[in-house]
């Protein structure tokens, strides 16, 4: 199972996915982000693999230097 955020460049969440597997094609995971987004891959990082991605997409954003999602307080 993967799972990806789509973060906006302020650090909001756009969208998160989770498939079954990674597409042939990677760069069709970044064919959908708005100009001047990202896409952080939270694959393998067991309390992400838990949530519910609609938690997820709720009560995370992204810290925009590291890349890497942070809980809302």
């Amino acid at each position: 199972m993967i799972t990806y955020a789509y973060c906006y460049p302020d650090g909001d969440i756009y969208s998160v996915r989770r498939e079954e597997k990674t597409p042939e094609d990677p760069t069709i995971l970044k064919m959908i982000l708005p100009e001047g987004s990202f896409l952080i891959d939270l694959t393998g990082k067991e309390s992400f693999d838990i949530l519910d991605i609609l938690e997820i997409h709720t009560n995370y954003k992204a810290d925009t230097s590291k890349q890497k999602l942070i809980r809302k307080t």
